[in-house]
């Protein structure tokens, strides 16, 4: 997946004054790329696209200027994609209700492990991910994750216990070619799904910018609309 250059980046304010039609573009690719399952977990397919996408908010909302700290955002997004014949996949957990959110996210902390993609040859594909995005008391409502493909189009994503006992949504079957923001992913398998500008920023191994002013408002963001 191609990643995200500097010069594709513009400052703060230039993106707010042409936010309409970046927002426009960005939620076209999300709705083509987005899939739900068992009512409450969205599958979300990152590309070039909507990885800029949240760069350009991220930096919109916490001001961002000082290149250094522009960089470090976009290194740290680009991490989201897939490399390698890999797929980078954003998983938003959400529920209506605050007080039922708050109470699975405590008892979910094992729900990575059950997350899962469909091969054409009906193997499933299990994903890895950063485990500092569980913490001793709760799962965090945003999970980024990785699937291993090897550069093939999955056919379905799914998710056994604790989301459900078993919940699965197929994919448009396509022939056997590169993946694609449209070769496996349709508006038939679309049922619902937020349209919020940030999702709260990836944890990086290199540990947290530093004077990030609004990272707290923008994870507190991500947490109230998954």
């Amino acid at each position: 997946m191609r990643a995200v250059q500097r010069a594709e980046i513009v400052d703060y304010v230039t993106y707010n004054e042409q936010r309409a039609q970046h927002r426009e573009a960005a939620l076209a690719a999300k709705r083509l790329r987005r899939v739900v399952v068992a009512d409450c977990l969205t599958f979300l397919f990152e590309n070039h696209e909507t990885i800029r996408y949240q760069i350009q908010e991220m930096m919109r909302v916490e001001q961002i200027v000082r290149e250094r700290d522009i960089l470090h955002e976009i290194e740290t997004y680009n991490e989201l994609l897939g490399q390698g014949g890999d797929i980078g996949v954003t998983v938003l957990i959400g529920f209506d209700d605050p007080a039922e959110r708050d109470l699975k996210l405590a008892r979910w902390q094992a729900l990575p492990q059950h997350l899962y993609l469909v091969g054409a040859d009906g193997r499933r594909i299990r994903a890895a991910w950063d485990p500092r995005q569980v913490s001793e008391r709760r799962l965090s409502s945003v999970q980024y994750l990785k699937f291993a493909v090897q550069g093939a189009a999955p056919v379905a994503c799914g998710s056994t216990s604790p989301a459900k006992s078993s919940a699965r949504r197929p994919l448009p079957r396509r022939s056997a070619r590169p993946w694609t923001p449209t070769s496996a992913l349709s508006r038939r398998t679309l049922r619902r799904g937020g349209s919020q500008s940030t999702r709260g920023r990836p944890t990086r191994r290199a540990g947290p910018r530093r004077g990030s002013r609004g990272r707290g408002r923008a994870a507190r963001r991500s947490e109230r609309s998954p």
